[in-house]
């Protein structure tokens, strides 16, 4: 009797209505709505993007603790409550974690997230407890969808302003109606990323939206619901062959196969039908709107704009009333002719065994000799064709596959912290590629949080999955479906996060976790047996006021947070735009107390560097040091501090001192040549300055730690070249530009004048646009005039480009020709 009372609740009484329900409700809608046009809230731990995640923070809060209260009047005998608790295994193995992390900063953002995924599991969970709520839920899911779907589209034809209303420029001034990298232009051409301005994590959400819209339409009765799906599936489908994203073509099947067996066999062959319909919709319009929008990136034309969006609104509307008639009309039909199939035991996977064989055709259309592929646009085809396991993407995804095993074997426990990828990488790394994300969502959950945070990941997932299992088939096929749409999005983005780094958009973390708590709501499960006893005492409430009182703590602190991030812009823009110190300098050590961000601390070390060099003043420099040493501890591997306490030795004329932070820092950066072009400066600058006090041995000395540092660049650079030949190398690392100078200049003063020119040569540059240009410009027309050679005119040119310091240029190079030879 408890049991069937518990059901009845569940279904109907406890998601229909209140002011707290519709709070909550609201909160996440708006969330959903427009959260994603703050860059999808991609966590790139800089203070760019910081601000719109402490912003999403807040709201998500604020919606917390509403329905912290809404909990005091829900009954909690419902087993789905009580598996929420199990997600606050994520945040605890973040805290874990945070004690011996890398980077303190970007453990604790990372803690902060992942204390927002909770609170994100819970809205999903209390506010879809319910048919009304599910449906609800599901419903704000799909109109978030078809936004950004349809503003992706608007960006690819080159007009997201809606006539003007909105300009989507980010510098003042200035204006310009499409979303910037909406569509992003790299090697592979013109892809499209809508607010994600990455096309594959772009790709992995199309994938949900296309699954959940069909399920939509096989198991909605409402006709206006069954039109309004069927409109947006040319569109989504559309819009993921655009990413030009091959990961995505390649999760599709997948996906589709672990969807289907959800489904009735009878509506599974509709699902396929629609499916299919739409997909020869879509190669019928693809070449015109493909032209089209590569015309308009170039050159925007309204008439030619009208042209597009007639062709997808055409093809839109012609697939989705073919599907209307068909679901409306003959899908009663399917259903009756195959009602005895659908009764049987097991019939729901013959037709996902039969996706995987025509998946296997359709890879063998689009990959073997078979001509298909000629019929798609030329950017299109090219990215199909390059589909295989021996280019540069793959061979790239496995260097940092095992570049993450390396690291998280020295921290195989509990991590390095949130954030560890991308503050370690660089350590582990096998070539001098640059990428901030590992690539694989799972396994950078295993460098920052280690076997514990990993294993606590999935057994949340397989919680959830389990409980979803169990209660998927126990409730009414028309109550299931808005649940499948949960299940859909979770999964979609989760398997796509084995080859990318979707986790990374919080808003896309969000929708899974949403998703995660919507999953959770399903539940048919009778209550355990201390819950029904627990919601009969007053220990009902010790969890609803925890939460609130959570939920207001991380308000607090969010609320810092963003202040700080007001705070840290307002000076970033005070110092670089040339305000009087004392406008902005308050400000900055406001912000500095209430989030040592390593991004403020740096400006401010930039300060105090700046200030040192005007007036040479010790106790900016004392400050500058006090400061280096405490933030050495909390992120030993923030780069940026490195070349900050580079700067200040040199101010100071500690170059050993310079020699030794150098030597100290290469292990950590083995593959970042500046580093190496830094110690081979400071190696020239120790030397010059003992010849200039009269001890030449001095010198070479100093100068032979530079041959000996190129012979360690040159060997690390010969093994770039036993990489596989698809595979790029990433970042410049030999004998650079950078190198060549310090090299080139010892030359000179040891009187090798052929070799001094080879490797001053290449430091030339005739912009002038660096320090040292016109320094190398002055040692190269030296070596020149050494030779008997005449310099071409760079002297003449160079006194030309700084009228202002002709006297000082020219009395250089005479000091220059006029050094003796030294031995070495």
């Amino acid at each position: 009797m408890q049991l069937q009372s518990n059901q009845k609740i569940i279904r109907q009484g406890t998601d229909s209505g209140g002011f707290l329900f519709w709070t909550v409700a609201i909160g996440a809608f708006c969330f959903l709505i427009f959260a994603p046009f703050s860059r999808g809230l991609f966590n790139g731990t800089q203070s760019s993007f910081d601000s719109s995640i402490f912003a999403a923070q807040i709201a998500v809060a604020l919606t917390t603790m509403f329905l912290s209260l809404r909990l005091f009047k829900l009954d909690t005998a419902i087993r789905s409550l009580s598996l929420v608790h199990i997600l606050w295994l994520i945040p605890l193995s973040y805290l874990l974690s945070l004690f011996g992390a890398a980077s303190v900063y970007s453990a604790m953002y990372s803690l902060w997230i992942s204390i927002l995924y909770t609170f994100v599991v819970y809205i999903g969970a209390v506010t879809a407890n319910g048919n009304f709520g599910s449906r609800l839920l599901s419903i704000g899911i799909l109109i978030s969808s078809s936004i950004i779907v349809l503003f992706g589209l608007m960006n690819w034809f080159g007009d997201a302003s809606f006539w003007g209303l909105f300009n989507w420029s980010e510098v003042d001034g200035q204006v310009s109606k499409t979303y910037r990298d909406a569509v992003l232009i790299d090697s592979n051409g013109e892809r499209l990323t809508s607010v994600f301005q990455y096309a594959n994590s772009y790709a992995a959400y199309l994938l949900a939206v296309i699954l959940a819209v069909l399920v939509i339409m096989v198991g909605a009765k409402n006709r206006f619901f069954i039109a309004s799906t069927a409109l947006l599936l040319v569109p989504a489908l559309l819009s993921l062959v655009l990413t030009l994203s091959r990961g995505g073509l390649v999760v599709f099947p997948i996906i589709l196969v672990l969807v289907l067996p959800f489904l009735k066999f009878s509506r599974q062959i509709l699902f396929i039908v629609h499916l299919i319909l739409s997909g020869i919709t879509v190669l019928l319009i693809l070449n015109p709107v493909t032209e089209l929008g590569l015309e308009l990136q170039n050159n925007f034309s309204s008439g030619t704009a009208l042209q597009a969006w007639s062709i997808v609104i055409a093809g839109s509307v012609t697939s989705g009333a073919l599907s209307f008639v068909i679901q409306r009309f003959l899908s009663v039909k399917v259903e009756g002719r195959l009602a005895a199939f659908d009764d049987k035991k097991m019939t729901m996977l013959v037709l996902p065994l039969a996706a995987v064989i025509v998946g296997a055709l359709g890879l063998y259309l689009l990959l073997g000799n078979t001509g298909f592929v000629k019929m798609l646009p030329d950017n299109i085809q090219t990215r199909v064709e390059n589909i295989n396991l021996n280019q540069h993407s793959v061979l790239e995804r496995g260097t940092f596959y095992q570049d993450a095993i390396k690291l998280w074997k020295d921290y195989p426990v509990f991590g390095a912290g949130g954030g560890a990828w991308q503050t370690l990488y660089e350590k582990y790394q096998n070539n001098p590629y640059t990428s901030r994300q590992a690539h694989n969502f799972y396994l950078q959950t295993l460098v920052e949080v280690g076997i514990v945070g990993l294993l606590s990941l999935l057994l949340v997932i397989g919680a959830v999955l389990y409980h979803f299992l169990r209660s998927y088939w126990k409730k009414p096929e028309e109550d299931r479906y808005p649940y499948l749409v949960f299940y859909i999005f979770a999964a979609a983005i989760l398997i796509h996060s084995f080859i990318d780094f979707n986790m990374s958009y919080v808003y896309l973390g969000a929708i899974v976790f949403l998703c995660l708590g919507g999953m959770l709501a399903s539940n048919e499960l009778s209550p355990y047996a201390w819950q029904e006893k627990m919601a009969k005492s007053k220990a009902r409430y010790i969890y609803p006021s925890a939460l609130v009182i959570g939920a207001a703590v991380f308000l607090f602190v969010s609320i810092s947070n963003l202040s700080s991030n007001n705070q840290y812009n307002f000076a970033r823009d005070g110092a670089f735009g040339g305000k009087p110190l004392d406008e902005y300098y308050d400000e900055l050590n406001s912000a500095i107390g209430k989030l040592k961000h390593p991004e403020y601390v740096d400006l401010k070390l930039q300060i105090l560097n700046s200030l040192y060099n005007q007036s040479n003043n010790e106790q900016y420099a004392q400050e500058a040091e006090k400061l280096l040493s405490e933030m050495k501890e909390r992120e030993p591997y923030y780069k940026t501090f490195v070349y900050r306490e580079l700067q200040l030795r040199s101010a100071q004329g500690q170059f050993e001192a310079a020699v030794e932070l150098l030597e100290k820092s290469i292990p950590n950066y083995p593959w970042d040549i500046e580093l190496y072009e830094q110690l081979a400066t400071t190696h020239f600058i120790i030397g010059l300055n003992s010849l200039q006090a009269g001890q030449p041995d001095a010198a070479n000395a100093a100068w032979n730690e530079v041959a000996s540092l190129l012979a360690r660049v040159n060997e690390k650079a010969a093994y770039l070249d036993t990489l596989p030949e698809a595979q790029l190398q990433g970042r410049a690392f030999g004998l650079t530009p950078g190198l060549a100078l310090p090299l080139g200049q010892i030359a000179y003063y040891r009187g090798d004048y052929a070799q001094a020119e080879q490797y001053l040569s290449m430091r030339l540059d005739p912009n002038y646009d660096d320090a040292y240009d016109s320094e190398a410009t002055l040692y190269y027309a030296a070596t020149l005039t050494k030779q008997g050679k005449g310099d071409d005119g760079l002297i003449a040119e160079l006194l030309v480009r700084f009228p202002d310091n002709q006297e000082q240029l020219t009395g250089k190079l005479e000091a220059i020709l006029s050094q003796p030879v030294i031995g070495q």
